[in-house]
């Protein structure tokens, strides 16, 4: 039997009874895969089954708008690298009918400023926005159920991101170097971020972290240097390598009680950290996890054991939080350190309403009997939490 190399089908085409597609479907029900490229305007598309994907463009116009067909083939796919290093695009439109965009599509075309896309996109590929680094804001449709890694990596005039509630995973590299993304709300739902994720967004100053992450990678957040505070979410139980390295202005982490595990430089060169708080016992610390974090001081709940002088190289302190509703009568508690620490001279207690701007607020003498607190000030907050720290000099 001889291999077909090629095969001219245009006369049977202009002869079958309903034109291009109902060839095309024929031949799909046949087994026979039909491929056909072409130009269309200032596109080139590639025509297989019964859809058709944009491979490539050949204009120069600032406006873009993705067709929903070509030839009476639905757009379904804009093709790797079709659009790569458009500098002259500034608007893209892509419509429902696109389902999935291509590694790179439209990596450093940059003079893109506004994307806009609509509800049926899937898959949105590896790199695909990447150094497009005039653009501003994008907000990513429901139906997306997948973001490619390094997506939006270098984009570094992005200043807000609305991800979509059918992304589960945050892929390495994502928005790293997004330098002007100044808060981050992560969407109920997502379950991993990834490594280098955050890395380098120097203009984010709030993050926020659901519940339902349960795994947070290699540096995922390294060289934040303008994120100031942290709540880690419950359910992730390590903190990676380096994840938070860098971050100079986080000054407050506080741990739910699932975490057991505290990586190796988690925590390194974040200068500006001074308060470390463990919601249950101290858990398992790399010695190198606060490298040159010199400020930092380790805080935990009375009752829980695992702690003495120091952790990671950090001393360690006592934190009391108490609410509002504890605090509306006089509270009885004995003010001692743990068990493996020495009783100093006496306790200098602080309160704050935000576990960031501390005040101090009483200074008691040591007494192995309960000291007996009342706060007078309880109702200008409905939540007040209390720290006890050393007298200094005694």
């Amino acid at each position: 039997m001889r291999k077909v190399s090629s095969l001219d089908l245009r006369p049977t085409v202009a002869r079958f009874p309903g034109g291009k597609a109902r060839f095309a479907t024929a031949l799909l029900l046949a087994g026979v895969t039909v491929v056909q490229a072409g130009q269309y305007g200032d596109f080139l598309y590639r025509l297989s089954g019964e859809h058709a994907t944009i491979t490539g463009y050949q204009g120069s116009g600032t406006e873009v708008v993705i067709p929903e067909s070509i030839e009476g083939y639905p757009v379904t796919e804009i093709g790797d690298w079709a659009f790569w290093q458009c500098e002259s695009l500034t608007n893209l439109f892509i419509p429902g009918f696109v389902t999935r965009i291509g590694v790179g599509s439209f990596k450093a075309c940059t003079g893109l400023v506004r994307v806009t896309l609509r509800a049926g996109l899937k898959t949105i590929g590896d790199s695909v926005f990447s150094d497009c680094t005039k653009l501003g804001s994008m907000t990513i449709p429901d139906t997306a159920t997948s973001l490619g890694k390094g997506a939006f990596e270098a984009c570094t005039s992005l200043t807000s991101v609305w991800m979509a509630a059918g992304i589960r995973t945050i892929e390495p590299g994502t928005f790293a170097g997004c330098s002007s993304l100044t808060s981050v709300t992560v969407p109920e739902g997502i379950t991993r971020i990834g490594s280098r994720a955050f890395e380098g967004c120097t203009g984010l100053t709030r993050v926020t972290i659901p519940d339902s992450v349960r795994s947070l990678d290699t540096g995922a957040f390294r060289g934040c240097t303008k994120l100031t505070s942290l709540t880690m979410p419950t359910g992730i139980p390590s903190v990676p390598p380096e994840a938070f390295a860098g971050c100079s202005s986080l000054t407050t982490v506080t741990f739910p009680a699932r975490v057991t595990m505290i990586a190796s430089r988690a925590f390194a060169c974040c200068n500006s950290l001074a308060s470390v708080y463990f919601e249950a016992g101290v858990p398992g610390c790399q010695s190198d996890a606060f490298e040159c974090s010199n400020a930092v001081v380790i805080y935990v709940r009375p009752g829980f054991g695992g702690w003495g002088l120091t952790v990671a190289g950090r001393p360690t302190a006592l934190w009391i939080p108490l609410s509002l509703g504890e605090l509306t009568k006089p509270l009885s508690a004995p003010l001692r350190l743990c068990s493996g620490s020495p009783a100093p001279a006496g306790f200098r207690v602080q309160r704050c309403t935000n576990l960031r701007d501390w005040e101090d607020w009483q200074t008691v003498s040591r007494t192995d009997g309960p000291g007996e607190l009342n706060d007078p000030d309880v109702s200008v907050s409905p939540y007040r939490f209390y720290r006890v720290v050393e007298v200094d000099g005694e």
